[in-house]
């Protein structure tokens, strides 16, 4: 069904949006005063 291509270009799709993702959700929680760990709960509930 999958190719080493796809799930090679699949993997680094989601790393690179967790790598962008986990210090947006974290600057987010800090801005609206909530705890760093609620940042990064929101961002595994949205990933």
């Amino acid at each position: 069904m999958f190719d080493g291509i796809i799930i090679k270009s699949e993997i680094l799709a989601s790393l690179t949006v967790a790598m962008t993702m986990i210090p947006e959700s974290l600057s987010f929680a800090i801005l609206a005063g909530l705890s760093p760990l609620t940042g990064l709960y929101a961002a595994f509930l949205m990933a």
